[in-house]
């Protein structure tokens, strides 16, 4: 096969949303075109720096009498996506503190929308994520079955005038009942006939 430019991609996220989070069960998109399940709630503005996927695997060499490895398996195996998000929002802090620990008080006629949220440290609960890509016709959708966020409360943010607050979300994914830790979908957009 030769080299195709028109299949190198960009991964930039799909316009209205490109991270979305929903408990266990919502029904999960098996393709990168069909629309998201309504359970499925938009995290906000990612920073200019993406999102990162970081697939690592540990291995372990096994040898033989004479020291040669005629083996090699794995040991571990960690999968997790992070970003920095920009928005500070309700289904964003509920994210990073858990749904009992974020309050969220309508706006009035004398005070605006207030949320206020409080830190226990506990266990946050697993989740299904999706992030939505998009370059020019082609769709890119990278779906985790099941994760959870392993920086409760955001991480290290920084309260400066010049920059935006950005939490700190990161995501270790879990193997499904399939064995799976995530699926990636594409659609280059190119319809036959």
């Amino acid at each position: 096969m030769a080299n195709d430019a028109r299949k190198v991609r960009v991964g930039a996220g799909k316009v209205g949303g490109y991270l979305f989070s929903a408990a266990l069960g919502t029904a999960l998109p098996t393709d990168a075109r069909e629309p998201l399940d309504d359970g499925f709630r938009g995290l906000g503005y990612v920073s200019n720096d993406g999102i990162t996927r970081t697939v690592e695997v540990s291995t372990e060499d096994i040898q033989d009498m004479n020291l040669d490895i005629v083996r090699t398996i794995n040991t571990d195996v960690s999968v997790q996506i992070s970003s920095a998000l920009l928005e500070v929002n309700a289904d964003l802090l509920v994210e990073l503190y858990g749904e009992d620990n974020v309050t969220v008080t309508p706006a009035s006629s004398s005070a605006g929308e207030q949320i206020a949220v409080k830190f226990t440290a506990e266990q946050l609960p697993r989740k299904s994520y999706v992030i939505e890509l998009v370059d020019g016709d082609d769709l890119g959708r990278f779906v985790i079955p099941e994760g959870q966020v392993i920086t409760p409360g955001g991480g290290e943010l920084v309260f400066a005038k010049n920059q935006a607050i950005q939490h700190t979300l990161t995501v270790r994914a879990y193997r499904d009942a399939s064995g799976d830790y995530f699926h990636h979908y594409t659609d280059d957009g190119q319809f036959g006939s």
